[in-house]
């Protein structure tokens, strides 16, 4: 019954149940605003079951679930044929940033139309307090001028991309980019598309966390819910943190 329903989302019903926050008979309204949007369509299933009978079937599925090994699920932008199994990358990204509680990190080369693809994350850091780290390739624009220093170049840069890509205003993500393509060397580049949510799921894979990689591009990546993977990565993250490979951003830390 549950096979498409995301984990965070039986999560998020069983302790809503648990907290005596949900109103029966369930309805698509009730569910999508407790933060299981993947389960509104079984809506109607579900207005058969009581609080306890629904809370030992969450119960079970999660415990089933929770013995599984980690399989990664295919995520993909572009055209695809009659018979392609993948979801769609802009829907797996916007709900992976609606179901953060906690931390979101993200690394990424190239980023625009930040207002429509980073809106559900302005609402969650908002809302729940969710810390968000991003990790950023900073690039001068085509006939932008070389500023004099790699921190001024980036200070130039990053106040770029908030003017363009975070016009929300507060809270905003803690910032740190990858000093290298600003410095007289050979190209190297933050060349990573990744997000970790909550130390506990990712997304990984070719797309830019652009308007083009989550519409138009032909793009392939991975969804996993594996907490020990995701974890793993994002300490490798933070490892470049500590190791001040990345550089911060005004007050990062």
């Amino acid at each position: 019954m549950f096979a498409d329903v995301e984990t965070t989302d039986l999560d998020n019903l069983l302790n809503a149940l648990r907290a005596s926050r949900v109103a029966f008979p369930v309805s698509a309204t009730g569910l999508d605003r407790l933060g299981a949007p993947s389960l509104v369509r079984h809506a109607g299933a579900l207005q058969s079951f009581d609080a306890s009978t629904l809370a030992v079937l969450l119960e079970a599925v999660l415990a089933e679930r929770a013995n599984r090994p980690a399989t990664p699920e295919l995520v993909w932008t572009g055209p695809e044929g009659p018979a392609a199994t993948a979801r769609r990358t802009e829907v797996v990204f916007r709900h992976l940033l609606e179901s953060a509680t906690q931390s979101v990190w993200m690394a990424g080369y190239s980023i625009d139309h930040g207002s429509q693809i980073f809106e559900p994350l302005h609402r969650v850091m908002k809302e729940r307090g969710v810390r968000t780290r991003f990790l950023l390739h900073p690039q001068y624009a085509r006939g932008e001028r070389r500023q004099p220093t790699v921190q001024a170049g980036a200070e130039l840069i990053i106040n770029r991309f908030l003017a363009h890509n975070w016009p929300f205003g507060d809270p905003r993500p803690d910032i740190w980019y990858d000093p290298r393509p600003l410095e007289r060397k050979p190209r190297a580049s933050m060349h990573i598309k990744a997000v970790v949510v909550d130390d506990a799921r990712v997304l990984i894979g070719s797309a830019n966390f652009t308007n083009a990689g989550q519409h138009r591009n032909y793009e392939a990546g991975a969804y996993i819910e594996d907490p020990r993977f995701a974890e793993r990565l994002a300490r490798q993250l933070r490892s470049l943190i500590d190791a001040e490979l990345v550089l911060p951003y005004g007050a990062a830390a």
